[in-house]
């Protein structure tokens, strides 16, 4: 594996990566709002999204840090935060199309690029929320079968 990280270490380092990228979503969404006013309904519905995502956050760090002894309950905590990750993550892509297209002819280029680079990153960032846990969800399954 990638810095001898086992799958546990990368549901972790999903976690912080989870809670960090929501507190920079809502903060900048919420000086949009304060900024721009009600011009931008897509803003409220990108910072609702975001609240089942971090509270599935919560099960995907009980999740992990339960004992091996209880794992048919970190199987369903990690079930859980895989099937959040996927309807949110997936509602939050559809709504950053829609704040990109939105204002698209009113900045200029430069802008428009830097948006649509962080938003490939953010692609990028929802693979990563389901892909690591789904692998940790497996080696469990594995563990489940002997």
């Amino acid at each position: 594996m990638c810095f001898k990280l086992n799958r546990r270490g990368y549901c972790y380092l999903m976690a912080i990566f989870t809670y960090s990228n929501a507190a920079i979503e809502i903060t900048y969404s919420i000086i949009m709002l304060i900024h721009y006013g009600e011009h931008y309904d897509w803003l409220w519905a990108l910072i609702f999204a975001w609240f089942p995502i971090l509270f599935a956050g919560m099960f995907l760090i009980i999740g992990t840090c339960l004992s091996d002894s209880y794992l048919r309950t970190k199987r369903v905590l990690l079930k859980i935060w895989i099937a959040v990750a996927i309807i949110c993550g997936f509602a939050i892509i559809i709504i950053k199309i829609g704040i990109i297209v939105r204002p698209f002819v009113l900045v200029g280029i430069w802008r428009n690029i830097l948006r649509i680079v962080v938003f490939c990153c953010f692609l990028l960032l929802v693979f990563s929320f389901v892909y690591f846990p789904c692998l940790y969800v497996q080696d469990l399954d594995e563990e489940l079968d002997f």
